[in-house]
């Protein structure tokens, strides 16, 4: 992933898709930017898994 995103991208994604989401939309957020990053759909759907589960985690 990290030859497909750049740090500003993962800085802007993050902000949006992880720190202002709800949790339940979460997860699809994440998921959906890494796909249009270029990431394949089973990496981008298990980083939006852990994602949310970091949040939960930290909640």
């Amino acid at each position: 992933m990290k030859k497909k995103i750049s740090q500003k991208s993962f800085v802007a994604g993050w902000s949006t898709y992880v720190l202002l989401s709800p949790l339940d939309e979460m997860k699809s957020g994440v998921s959906q930017f890494l796909q249009k990053k270029g990431v394949p759909r089973m990496i981008a759907n298990s980083a939006g898994y852990i994602a949310q589960g970091m949040v939960w985690a930290i909640i």
